[in-house]
């Protein structure tokens, strides 16, 4: 993202010393959290043991994968049913789906209010739930099924239905990060077994990806009637309009960097003491009255165009000060290595979990803090709930 703003597609506005301070910190906070495992390992000379009983971290595949199989399909189908009922909302208030798209301001910024459209609060959350499963089962049969598409469809129609994309980017990483993972345990298990078709899995890879861009591409068209941006130079011009390639996708994938940048220079906001980070918390604490509602959108900045969203340092900065900046990176580096080295020493699916979350993070850093979605965070804690109960039922029905 560094070098796409630097490229200055976009006439941007420098980047103050500050700023580049910040980054660095933050990237060398996160090294030094990742390499304290290892020197740690080293010093104390902690060999890599790998667990002898590498079969019982597969109990929720001991009947094939029947319960994970049925567990998917049932998440799956609440998700997808939240979806359409979420559309069936904003059809009923508009009438059809162009007038929802014509509607995109309207649509947009119903987010923000009580009388949200989604009328089934964290139902939807099923979809993200369901995603992770489909990531180790689709690892596990080595091949893209029908259940395990079908909660990134329901992903890509809420988002649509909310006219943003932070979610299909956020369920496209969970979905890959799952995958990998599982399929590194299971090559780990039994490299002859589990051994991928490659070209299977390019299929599956890609469309899944065409799904998710389709969907990233209708938010983007819907949104952006008109796709001039001020202070566009001449050769991005020319892609103005485009699905794809176009100065709004530019600007989406560059100028995160700017926004924090005027951030840090204007100094202005005074926001909570972990208003980002705890902020699925004080959103449910707020809804029993406990607590104030949280502020659900960031402050925009003219960088030149107009935009909001500033990295996930922003967040850090703005919930804990110049020392977040510093603290979580390398919490966030502590932990990834160390949560890795626990997966490869017990290969406990608790772990994955915890591994797949903390890498999102890492994903969506370039965006915005992603304990803001209520996903990572209940997504997260159900999935480490939920595990356990799999496990029981495949012992009981296992083949």
């Amino acid at each position: 993202m560094l070098i796409l703003f630097e490229l200055k597609l976009i006439y941007f506005y420098d980047l103050s010393i500050t700023t580049w301070l910040v980054i660095g910190s933050a990237f060398f906070a996160f090294l030094i959290g990742t390499v304290t495992i290892f020197f740690a390992r080293a010093i104390f000379k902690v060999e890599l043991k790998t667990s002898t009983n590498i079969q019982s971290s597969l109990n929720f595949f001991s009947d094939d994968g029947k319960i994970i199989k049925r567990v998917l399909i049932i998440f799956s189908t609440i998700g997808l049913l939240s979806s359409i009922y979420h559309w069936k909302i904003l059809l009923d208030k508009y009438g059809s789906i162009i007038n929802v798209f014509l509607n995109s301001y309207a649509v947009y910024n119903s987010r923000f209010n009580e009388e949200s459209s989604d009328v089934l609060p964290y139902v939807w959350m099923t979809s993200f739930i369901a995603i992770f499963i489909a990531g180790i089962y689709t690892a596990y049969k080595g091949k893209l099924t029908f259940w395990a598409t079908i909660p990134i469809v329901a992903v890509v129609l809420r988002e649509l239905a909310r006219l943003t994309r932070s979610g299909i980017l956020l369920g496209l990483l969970e979905f890959i990060i799952s995958f990998l993972l599982f399929r590194h345990f299971l090559l780990s298990v039994d490299r002859n077994r589990f051994m991928i078709n490659k070209k299977k899995i390019f299929i599956a890879v890609s469309l899944i990806l065409m799904i998710m861009v389709a969907g990233a591409s209708v938010v983007k068209l819907a949104r952006v009637s008109n796709d001039e941006i001020q202070g566009t130079n001449r050769e991005l011009k020319q892609f103005e309009g485009g699905a794809f390639i176009s100065p709004a996708i530019y600007f989406y994938a560059s100028s995160q960097i700017g926004v924090l940048n005027q951030y840090l220079e204007k100094d202005r906001e005074r926001l909570p003491f972990g208003n980002s980070t705890f902020y699925s918390a004080y959103s449910l604490l707020s809804k029993l009255d406990l607590t104030s509602k949280p502020e659900d959108q960031h402050q925009g900045y003219l960088i030149p165009a107009w935009s909001n969203t500033g990295t996930f340092l922003r967040d850090l900065h703005g919930d804990f000060g110049f020392m977040g900046i510093l603290i979580f990176p390398y919490l966030l580096g502590l932990l990834c290595s160390h949560f890795w080295f626990r997966l490869l020493t017990t290969h406990q699916i608790k772990y994955h979990i915890l591994l797949t979350h903390l890498y999102l993070l890492i994903g969506m850093s370039f965006f915005i803090l992603a304990t803001r979605f209520p996903s990572w965070v209940f997504g997260m804690l159900i999935l480490l709930l939920l595990f356990p109960i799999i496990e029981k039922f495949s012992n009981k029905y296992k083949t």
